[in-house]
């Protein structure tokens, strides 16, 4: 299922289905909202990454290709691949940026941004594991990044969602989110080792800004 098909499945489970009431906008920014909270639900093998990143002499920052959830472990390449420690950015703050030797520690800056220290003395090259967040769907055939059998669960978060934020009582946000727990079990059963199929539940936001929960 594509974008465009999301938005036609939301208004018809929903009911909701004249712009005047769900703006295409708000309704594309729920469902990015519910694609980002399911790829980082469980460790799902589609999003896990391993890049390399080159560092400067003298450079402490590298950048990734990709825009990172969290890494899972840095290592400096050449010689003995030695495993950086993580710390935080609030440590590499109080630290002399100037400062170069062997790099020692790492910590995740912003997504796309790695900084270590002490910086390299010399050109280095790390290797850097990940989980990355999921691509945003912008254009009309945009695709989640899992099978096909499973693309309705998106569409049925944000339809519960959006019965929830309407006072729906007709048991038909229920009905969604039984339907979203069966399809998410399954496919921790396609994707990870994991065989506890617990009910699923994601947080997200009213269309109007206030926090809401589904489940």
């Amino acid at each position: 299922m594509d974008l465009a098909g999301y938005r036609a499945r939301v208004r018809r489970l929903s009911g909701l289905r004249l712009e005047s009431l769900l703006p295409t906008s708000d309704l594309d920014a729920a469902l990015n909202e519910a694609y980002r909270e399911l790829s980082g639900a469980q460790p799902w093998p589609q999003f896990r990454f391993v890049e390399t990143v080159a560092l400067a002499a003298g450079v402490g920052v590298g950048t990734l290709p990709v825009a990172s959830r969290e890494v899972l472990s840095v290592t400096l390449l050449g010689g003995d691949h030695a495993r950086l420690a993580q710390t935080t950015v609030d440590e590499l703050d109080r630290v002399d940026p100037d400062e170069t030797g062997v790099p020692a520690v790492y910590a995740l800056t912003t997504p796309t941004t790695v900084q270590v220290f002490p910086a390299p003395e010399s050109a280095a090259t790390l290797q850097v594991r990940g989980r990355r967040l999921p691509g945003v769907l912008a254009e009309d055939g945009d695709e989640p990044e899992f099978d096909e059998e499973f693309h309705p669960v998106l569409a049925l978060v944000v339809a519960a969602r959006l019965l929830g934020e309407e006072g729906d009582t007709s048991g038909r946000r229920e009905a969604y989110m039984a339907e979203v727990g069966d399809m998410i079990g399954r496919m921790k059963g396609r994707y990870t080792e994991s065989k506890d199929h617990g009910v699923f539940i994601m947080g997200g936001k009213r269309r109007r800004g206030a926090d809401s929960r589904v489940g």
